[in-house]
Parts: structure tokens; sequence; C-alpha cells
């Protein structure tokens, strides 16, 4: 599992194609599954870039399942996101 500590109205990028490819060299589409409500979360399923500010409603840990597929094989790999909040 992977850990990210955000803080709330900080912006969050992380570009998951950096870290990922496919070994015959096929495109990647992403998805991505969350145990928890996480409205402001985005992830781009072209691009694999995750690019969002977490607000107020997103405190609190959150567990995200993405996948990584070239259409015929999915690989998933499991997030910890855990948005601090800040006085506001």
């Amino acid at each position: 599992m992977t850990n990210h500590t955000l803080i709330e109205d900080a912006s969050f990028y992380f570009n998951l194609s950096e870290n990922v490819a496919d070994p015959d060299g096929d495109s990647l589409m992403f998805s991505f599954y969350s145990d928890t409500s996480f409205p402001s979360f985005f992830l781009n399923e072209n691009t694999g870039e995750i690019d969002f500010i977490p607000i107020d409603i997103d405190i609190g840990q959150h567990i995200v399942i993405i996948n990584a597929s070239d259409g015929k094989t999915a690989v998933p790999k499991t997030f910890n996101f855990t948005v601090l909040n800040i006085n506001d």
C-alpha cells in the first residue's frame, strides 16, 4: 500500500503513468474504486494523472484501489490517502 498525507485546500498531483508500463507496449487506461466517499478525488483515466484539491468533506482516511489496464489485464494498486484538516 502506498500512503499519501494531504492537507485540505492544498493541491495534490501524482502521475501514475510515470510509474507503470505495459510489457507489450499497449496503451493503459486507469480506473479507481474508493472505500469511502471522496468527492474531490480525480483520476484522469487516459493519462493516469491524479490532480485535485481536497476540501473539507474529504477530511479523513480513504483507501483507493487504482487499476491500470491494457484492456486485457488489470493490475491493481492500493493507496491510502489521508486528508488532514486545517483551521479555516
